[in-house]
């Protein structure tokens, strides 16, 4: 695994943006670096206030959970800090309601005490005082789930420390009884809950993060679990484990992200009774390529066509990678998308209230969270100048240019069309080859031309389905894209 310090941290902007791939189109046009008072090593979603809007909570090794409430435009409030208690090391924040009182609650793991903090919820977005429980050591991520089947929310950790997992039994009220532990393999450091085998009773699964497997334990149904099941991943290294039904079978599947060698994540299907087909890996980057020590992945529909995709975490190169699923059991990679400084956990959610996934990274060495805007039909005639670094809170278009001034702009008429429209570009360098390209909304190119002379340019693609398009027009300098949209 890779070494790190993790108590030095990198200063950075707060405001960053989005490099597109020249070959592929992926959705996400905006992204920023939300300032954070230290740097976060894990990240929660949830609406903590009540506004329907939804709200972020971090944790950073240290004494404090940070809070950030969201306005549903992809904006966070300055963040407000709630203690976990004293000498704490959080590391693992999660969101439920743990009292039964209707309001959301927050379940950190303390690697420092052995103990989980629970902070009750007064669901306004604000906290009370912590209490703690104690667990094996040392609690390196939690998760939350009824384990026991009495309507209570329960908590297991995984302790990297003690090889273990730790279960604690919710009493309903905000307290928990003592832990019982469960062996698991070496350095757990990553838990994840679903119900594996269809018998209504949550699993659990535990990604062993100096080993090349995940560890399963299939759940009783009282609180208890059966010994443990070990799966081996295609890659060294499983730094964390989640749970989605990737292929719609209605079995819950297991993606890992593992920072071995091979720049990859696994992908586990499950046979529905609790076993799981053989591990398939798909490449973070092209072989060979600088390490990428993938931390963390998650999976959302980030295209809107109906196939759940992954989003990976890099922490030796500082991006998030996105995979498509292209619907016959293999994904492609379209994008690395700039983040902080050693992202190290990655979520996703609507935080701007568009219908369409966005990103959020907990970046371990530069104090501040990363969130990428997915922009799926929507925002696209604005600027981006890479040479001044800034971005704009709506973009409904996008140039990256490379020269400072008389960035090209690409006209469509008409826009929407029938497939027939034609392409006016101002401030065109004539001297320059252009590339002319279309996607479509899964990242497939349906249309190509080079030319010096692509100005004025009528265009047909009414050879294919009516949808949304993405025109890429390309010079020696710049890069442009523009939304389009076909209707019949």
């Amino acid at each position: 695994m890779k070494p790190k310090n993790i108590f030095n941290t990198i200063h950075l902007l707060s405001v960053t943006f989005l490099l597109f791939p020249v070959n592929s189109f992926s959705q996400f046009c905006y992204g920023k670096n939300i300032p954070s008072d230290t740097v976060s090593y894990s990240i929660a979603h949830a609406d903590f206030n009540k506004d329907g809007f939804e709200d972020l909570a971090s944790v950073n090794m240290g004494t404090h959970v940070s809070i950030f409430l969201g306005d549903g435009h992809g904006n966070f409030a300055n963040p407000v800090k709630y203690d976990i208690g004293a000498m704490a090391m959080g590391m693992s924040v999660i969101a439920r309601d743990f009292n039964n009182d209707g309001k959301l609650d927050l379940a950190v793991a303390d690697m420092m005490n052995m103990t989980i903090a629970v902070v009750l919820g007064n669901g306004n977005g604000t906290f009370g005082t912590p209490s703690s429980f104690p667990v094996a050591p040392t609690p390196y991520m939690l998760v939350s789930a009824d384990f026991n089947n009495d309507g209570k929310f329960d908590i297991a950790t995984a302790n990297a420390g003690s090889d273990n997992v730790s279960v604690l039994l919710g009493n309903g009220n905000g307290s928990f009884a003592d832990s019982i532990n469960f062996r698991v393999g070496p350095n757990p450091t990553s838990i994840a809950s679903a119900d594996f085998n269809n018998d209504g009773s949550p699993d659990l699964v535990v990604a062993n993060s100096t080993t090349n497997y995940m560890s399963i334990l299939l759940g009783n149904g009282n609180g208890s679990f059966a010994d443990t099941t070990n799966l081996r991943v295609g890659s060294s290294f499983p730094q964390s484990v989640i749970c989605v039904d990737m292929n719609a079978d209605g079995n819950v599947d297991l993606i890992s992200a593992n920072t071995g060698s091979d720049n990859n994540v696994s992908v586990l299907l499950s046979n529905g009774n609790g076993s799981f087909a053989a591990a398939t890996n798909f490449q973070i980057t092209p072989s060979g390529y600088v390490q990428t020590y993938t931390q963390a992945v998650t999976a959302a529909d980030f295209n809107g066509d109906g196939k759940m995709d992954l989003a990976a975490a890099n922490n030796g190169t500082n991006d998030v990678s996105i995979l498509l699923n292209n619907g016959a059991g293999s994904f492609i990679t379209v994008a690395g998308f700039t983040a902080g400084v050693s992202p190290y956990a990655i979520i996703s959610a609507d935080f701007d209230k568009d219908g369409a996934k966005d990103i959020a990274v907990a970046n371990s060495n530069s104090n501040d969270i990363s969130l990428l805007l997915n922009c799926p039909a929507g925002r696209i005639d604005t600027i981006i100048k890479i040479d001044t670094v800034f971005a704009i809170d709506t973009i409904t278009n996008v140039t990256l240019i490379n020269r400072s001034n008389n960035a090209m702009v690409i006209n469509v008429y008409p826009n929407p069309s029938d497939g027939k429209f034609q392409i006016v570009i101002n401030n065109l360098d004539l001297t320059e080859n252009c590339e002319l390209a279309i996607y479509n909304i899964q990242g497939e190119k349906v249309f190509y031309s080079t030319s010096k002379h692509l100005n004025n340019s009528v265009i047909n693609i009414t050879d294919n389905p009516a949808g949304i398009y993405v025109l890429q027009l390309k010079s020696e300098k710049e890069l442009v894209m523009k939304k389009i949209v076909f209707r019949k």
